[in-house]
C-alpha cells in the first residue's frame, strides 16, 4: 500500500477512493465527476475502514478502562 498525495489530473487511474474523517470514519467514494470507481467494494479500501473501525473500538475501549466508565 502506498501513501501519497494524489493530484486530480491522476483520479482516473484509481481503482478506489476514499474520505475520512472523525464523524464519516472511512467512506467510500462512487464517483468524481464522471469517473466510476468500485471502492465500497475494492479490498483495500475494505481493509482500511476495518482497520480503522478497529483503532476506534480500541481507543474507545481503552479510554473508558482508564476513566472509570461503562
Amino acid at each position: 500500500m502506498i501513501e501519497k498525495l494524489v493530484h486530480v489530473n491522476e483520479l482516473n487511474s484509481m481503482e478506489g477512493v476514499f474520505l475520512s474523517g472523525t464523524s464519516i470514519k472511512v467512506l467510500p467514494v462512487s464517483g468524481i465527476d464522471e469517473m466510476v470507481y468500485q471502492s465500497g467494494i475494492h479490498s483495500t479500501v475494505i481493509a482500511i475502514r476495518n482497520q480503522f473501525d478497529l483503532l476506534v473500538d480500541e481507543y474507545v475501549k481503552n479510554y473508558k478502562l482508564n476513566n472509570n466508565l461503562n
